[in-house]
Protein backbone atom coordinates (compact mmCIF):
# COMPACT_ATOMS: atom_id res chain seq x y z
CA UNK A 1 0.00 0.00 0.00
CA UNK A 2 1.03 3.20 -1.33
CA UNK A 3 0.62 6.66 1.28
CA UNK A 4 -0.73 9.64 -0.03
CA UNK A 5 -1.60 13.17 1.30
CA UNK A 6 -4.73 11.96 2.07
CA UNK A 7 -3.67 9.58 4.36
CA UNK A 8 -4.04 11.50 7.61
CA UNK A 9 -3.62 9.06 10.11
CA UNK A 10 -3.95 5.02 11.11
CA UNK A 11 -5.66 3.85 13.99
CA UNK A 12 -4.45 0.43 15.24
CA UNK A 13 -6.65 -0.83 17.86
CA UNK A 14 -8.14 -4.69 19.13
CA UNK A 15 -11.14 -5.90 18.85
CA UNK A 16 -12.47 -4.82 22.01
CA UNK A 17 -12.47 -1.16 20.18
CA UNK A 18 -13.94 -1.98 17.43
CA UNK A 19 -16.73 -4.20 19.33
CA UNK A 20 -18.28 -1.09 20.47
CA UNK A 21 -17.35 1.64 17.49
CA UNK A 22 -17.57 1.72 13.69
CA UNK A 23 -14.67 2.47 11.84
CA UNK A 24 -15.78 6.05 10.70
CA UNK A 25 -16.87 6.70 14.63
CA UNK A 26 -12.97 5.91 15.47
CA UNK A 27 -11.83 7.66 12.60
CA UNK A 28 -13.95 11.04 13.01
CA UNK A 29 -13.41 10.82 16.91
CA UNK A 30 -9.29 10.91 16.33
CA UNK A 31 -9.84 13.55 13.66
CA UNK A 32 -12.26 16.05 16.31
CA UNK A 33 -8.91 15.28 18.66
CA UNK A 34 -6.42 15.81 16.40
CA UNK A 35 -7.62 18.92 15.41
CA UNK A 36 -7.76 20.06 19.20
CA UNK A 37 -4.62 18.70 20.53
CA UNK A 38 -2.56 17.25 17.63
CA UNK A 39 -1.54 14.29 20.35
CA UNK A 40 -1.98 10.67 18.72
CA UNK A 41 -1.21 9.72 21.85
CA UNK A 42 -4.22 11.61 24.11
CA UNK A 43 -6.19 9.86 20.68
CA UNK A 44 -5.36 6.76 21.45
CA UNK A 45 -6.53 6.82 25.29
CA UNK A 46 -9.50 8.68 24.14
CA UNK A 47 -10.69 5.53 21.80
CA UNK A 48 -9.86 3.57 24.84
CA UNK A 49 -12.35 5.43 27.20
CA UNK A 50 -14.73 5.86 24.45
CA UNK A 51 -14.95 1.98 24.29
CA UNK A 52 -15.25 2.06 27.71
CA UNK A 53 -17.97 4.52 28.35
CA UNK A 54 -19.73 2.09 25.34
CA UNK A 55 -19.70 -0.66 27.73
CA UNK A 56 -16.92 -2.72 25.75
CA UNK A 57 -16.19 -6.04 27.74
CA UNK A 58 -13.16 -7.27 25.48
CA UNK A 59 -9.90 -5.90 25.96
CA UNK A 60 -8.88 -2.63 25.35
CA UNK A 61 -5.34 -1.83 23.24
CA UNK A 62 -5.06 1.79 20.65
CA UNK A 63 -2.15 3.06 18.70
CA UNK A 64 -2.61 6.09 16.66
CA UNK A 65 -0.12 7.07 13.84
CA UNK A 66 0.42 9.89 12.32
CA UNK A 67 1.18 10.08 8.79
CA UNK A 68 0.60 14.32 8.43
CA UNK A 69 -0.11 16.92 10.14
CA UNK A 70 -2.82 20.03 9.70
CA UNK A 71 -1.39 23.33 7.80
CA UNK A 72 1.73 24.65 9.31
CA UNK A 73 0.53 28.64 10.14
CA UNK A 74 1.33 31.15 12.51
CA UNK A 75 -1.37 30.23 14.55
CA UNK A 76 -0.65 26.71 14.69
CA UNK A 77 2.54 27.50 15.78
CA UNK A 78 1.47 29.87 18.50
CA UNK A 79 -1.20 27.58 19.90
CA UNK A 80 1.33 23.97 19.42
CA UNK A 81 4.77 25.68 20.19
CA UNK A 82 6.13 21.76 20.92
CA UNK A 83 4.54 20.46 18.92
CA UNK A 84 5.33 17.43 16.56
CA UNK A 85 4.58 19.61 13.89
CA UNK A 86 7.37 21.68 14.16
CA UNK A 87 10.01 18.92 14.83
CA UNK A 88 12.18 17.28 11.89
CA UNK A 89 10.53 13.90 12.38
CA UNK A 90 8.03 13.04 9.78
CA UNK A 91 6.62 9.98 11.69
CA UNK A 92 5.11 10.08 15.02
CA UNK A 93 4.10 6.61 16.54
CA UNK A 94 2.84 6.99 19.92
CA UNK A 95 1.31 3.83 21.94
Amino acid sequence: MVLTDNDEFMIIACDGIWDVMSNQEAVALVRCQLRQHNDPQRCAKELIAQASRLHSTDNLTSIVVCFSSPALTPATHARFPNSRLFKKKPLNVLL
